[in-house]
């Protein structure tokens, strides 16, 4: 008898666990969860929370199939340039965020393991 293989979870499947992943772990920490997946021109802002003291935060959210030490360092400059216009748009977008002060992180998640780096500095 053949076994069928079990299919693997699509890329955008293992995307939307690993937003959910990082979703709860910052709510975990004090941050207030505002949106997902803010879309403009060829751009997209991961995740929007409120830290613990009113500072608007984009993060940007990594996952891969299988553990990587590379996986943090996979933002290239043209996805870093379209982080920061997005994020400058969401900010014209939504007439609260317009003059709090912001920052950009990065979660990454690897078999389920949370990381998350605060204020990465993006050229």
């Amino acid at each position: 008898m053949v076994k069928k293989p079990v299919p693997l979870p699509s890329t955008r499947d293992r995307g939307l666990t690993a937003e959910s992943l990082v979703r709860q772990a910052l709510v975990r920490k004090g941050y207030q969860y505002i949106e997902s997946n803010f879309y403009w021109k060829g751009g997209e802002i991961d995740l929007v929370f409120l830290d613990r003291l009113g500072v608007l935060v984009f993060v940007e959210v990594r996952s891969a199939a299988v553990a990587s030490p590379w996986l943090r360092y996979t933002i290239t400059s043209g996805k870093q340039r379209r982080l920061v216009n997005t994020a400058h748009r969401y900010r014209l977008a939504r007439e609260w965020a317009v003059l709090r002060p912001f920052r950009f992180d990065l979660a990454w998640v690897e078999a389920e393991r949370v990381e998350h780096w605060k204020n990465v500095l993006l050229t």
